[in-house]
């Protein structure tokens, strides 16, 4: 009699785990919100030789998209980066060397994450130059 007790007192005690499991299915009518489009914007003046680097956080996988909205003087070219950012350095993942004025650097995430926009002279400036780039992420 004893056996059959304690195999009862066994049994209910798993009864609560009974409804856990490994379904975590999201439901087909239950839509999901899309995260908010996050625009920011980063400013600088670069010298010849010189570089700079500006860490961002994106929330989600998106599509990220870094633009030179300004570039001063009319007609120089500087790099323009996105990569990944490790709390000390900027890991460039997608690169243009040669970005003027409206130059688009667009890249992909597939998770959340901590990013970096890094401007730089790739050797072609004589003079200080000043930007505005235009980073849209989520």
């Amino acid at each position: 009699m004893s056996r059959i007790r304690a195999i009862t007192l066994i049994l209910a005690s798993l009864a609560p785990l009974a409804g856990c499991g490994g379904n975590n299915a999201v439901d087909p009518g239950v839509t999901q919100p899309t995260p908010a489009t996050i625009t920011e914007t980063f400013a600088g003046t670069l010298s010849p030789n010189g570089a700079s680097t500006f860490p961002f956080a994106v929330g989600a996988a998106s599509t990220v998209t870094a633009s030179m909205t300004e570039l001063a003087p009319e007609g120089v070219s500087v790099g323009l980066s996105i990569g990944t950012w490790n709390g000390q350095t900027c890991q460039v993942t997608i690169d243009d060397g040669a970005a003027v004025l409206n130059t688009l650097v667009v890249g992909v995430t597939s998770s959340q994450g901590n990013l970096c926009l890094r401007v730089y002279d790739p050797g072609k400036l004589t003079a200080s130059a000043t930007f505005l780039v235009t980073v849209v992420h989520q």
